[in-house]
């Protein structure tokens, strides 16, 4: 095991001491023979008078570093050493013709190594792809989300431009939908956010477009900040409803409304009106939508225009009636005899309440306060119950004649005059 051991450290220590050798007799010839070799080297091309293919109407393709591979030959130890920005070189597209496509231009050899040699300077060229220069008009978007403050609403941000031009290669500029100013969220403080945002050329799927120049470069954007209000709806009506019905109610659904405006705008508003309802083109129950008239400049957080008004309606019916006068205040000691004990009726109501009416309801009644002997034509006083509109009743007046009462006579007097409670009497 030991023999092997050291039969593997003699094999190492002869592969140490053959590098040792080749080293020594590489620096030897180096040092002494420093023979040229030759070598290929990618190096960057600094375009100049880029701005004059726009006189043309042209335009690069692409506007970053451009490289060229160049042949050099020298004395190994200077070749091994070089880097690409040892060399200056540069092409000047103002000194050719270009056309659309690609273009092969000339390269100038401004610096380079002392020691070393570009072999073939004048075959050296850089590859420049050039395209139309052209330009177009597209809408600005704005995209800048806010977090609103408790009490206050956001508008759409309001761009002080609403267009942009793009320029560019046609294959680049071809492709734009849009340009767009776009921000992180932003905190609403109470008052309108001003901002000078940078714009960037979108195509109609939402994606960036590279390469195109945008004037401007940046868009001044407002994003008004408006109060916010509830208040309620006031619902406006015209005409009459048929005379064969009743409006039970009418409510608006929702029956409060979220307005948005500026203070100034809205601080006095107390209510929105809707739209006038003509009642007399109603025929039943119903809902139905009704625009708001909403003032200048204010709107709704919701967005809506419109509510719901839910209409309801009782159809009228209509009864004859006869009732009973009530004859009421007569003076002591008199008595009094009336042409007429009961007078006729016509009501209108809602149904159910018309059919269920009750005489007792009614109150038809003849004042004879302070009245002396004599005979009167006095009005007869009716009262219907709630919700009961009378149409008509007759007699509206009767005759009454009022006499003293005479001992002699009670039984007589009590045939010729109609029964009457106590309360008659007083």
């Amino acid at each position: 095991m030991a023999r092997l051991d050291n039969k593997k450290e003699r094999r190492f220590l002869v592969k140490i001491v053959c590098f040792i050798a080749s080293f020594i007799l590489w620096l030897y010839v180096a040092n002494t023979e420093n023979p040229e070799v030759p070598k290929n080297i990618s190096v960057p091309v600094e375009i100049e008078n880029i701005n004059s293919l726009s006189n043309v109407k042209l335009v690069l393709l692409q506007k970053n570093r451009y490289y060229t591979t160049i042949k050099v030959k020298g004395p190994v130890l200077e070749v091994n050493k070089l880097r690409a920005s040892d060399f200056k070189l540069k092409a000047d597209l103002s000194l050719y013709a270009l056309k659309k496509g690609a273009n092969y231009i000339p390269v100038e050899v401004v610096d380079q190594p002392d020691n070393v040699v570009i072999t073939e300077p004048r075959s050296v060229t850089v590859q420049v792809n050039v395209d139309e220069l052209v330009e177009k008009s597209v809408p600005i978007k704005v995209s800048i989300p806010v977090k609103e403050k408790y009490g206050f609403k956001t508008s759409d941000p309001v761009p002080k431009q609403t267009t942009a031009y793009v320029s560019g290669p046609s294959q680049y500029v071809k492709n734009v939908d849009h340009v767009a100013a776009k921000m992180k969220t932003q905190t609403a403080v109470g008052k309108d956010l001003e901002m000078n945002v940078p714009l960037k050329a979108y195509d109609a799927a939402d994606r960036v477009v590279d390469g195109v120049e945008i004037n401007p470069k940046n868009v001044d954007v407002v994003i008004p900040i408006k109060k916010v209000k509830t208040v309620p709806i006031n619902i406006k009506t015209k005409g009459n409803i048929s005379s064969s019905m009743e409006l039970k109610s009418i409510i608006s659904q929702p029956d409060k409304i979220a307005i948005y405006g500026s203070g100034r705008d809205i601080d006095n508003i107390t209510s929105i009106d809707t739209e006038y309802i003509d009642l007399s083109s109603i025929n039943g129950s119903k809902s139905l939508y009704a625009k708001l008239k909403l003032p200048d400049n204010v709107s709704t957080v919701s967005g809506q225009s419109t509510v719901k008004l839910i209409l309801s309606v009782n159809s009228k019916r209509q009864k004859n009636v006869t009732s009973n006068i009530l004859f009421q205040n007569l003076g002591k000691g008199l008595q009094y005899k009336a042409n007429l004990t009961s007078i006729s009726l016509v009501l209108i109501g809602p149904a159910n309440l018309v059919d269920n009416i009750s005489k007792s309801s009614i109150k038809c009644t003849v004042d004879l306060k302070n009245l002396k002997e004599g005979t009167y034509t006095i009005p007869v006083n009716v009262v219907v119950p709630n919700h009961i509109e009378m149409s008509s009743y007759t007699p509206k007046k009767i005759k009454v004649t009022i006499t003293k009462v005479i001992a002699t006579d009670t039984a007589k007097n009590s045939e010729d005059k109609p029964v009457v409670d106590n309360d008659e009497k007083q």
